[in-house]
């Protein structure tokens, strides 16, 4: 009896102890998938970024040309565009945690706290 005892005991250990391993292994896989699901969002956005970038930088000169033209200026056109761009520069400086830092917070913590349905 005692014999058997001491291998019941012997077999739980063992399953205890690949129930943790297992559980530290999930815990591993889900933290990696979180960080690869990050990674893979930040540079999407940041390609995002780019391709937005040209696209306003080129709309910025056109515009300026643009306006230079319709004014009969050399320089109005882009001191216009550039004035503009002064102008949403301070709206975001003025308002950049409603603007930007508490939706961007917001964010973040719903992306990493998500739990995917299968």
């Amino acid at each position: 009896m005692e014999n058997t005892d001491h291998k019941g005991f012997s077999e739980l250990f063992i399953k205890i102890k690949d129930y943790i391993s297992t559980t530290v292994e999930l815990k591993k896989l889900t933290i990696i998938e979180k960080v690869v699901t990050g990674v893979g969002s930040l540079v999407s956005l940041m390609v995002l970024a780019i391709v937005g970038l040209f696209f306003l930088v080129f709309l910025s000169i056109g515009c300026s040309i643009y306006l230079c033209t319709v004014l009969d200026s050399s320089f109005a056109g882009y001191f216009i565009v550039a004035l503009f761009y002064l102008i949403i520069a301070l709206i975001i400086f003025f308002g950049k945690g409603n603007l930007i830092a508490n939706p961007l917070a917001n964010s973040l913590v719903k992306s990493i706290f998500s739990t995917k349905k299968d």
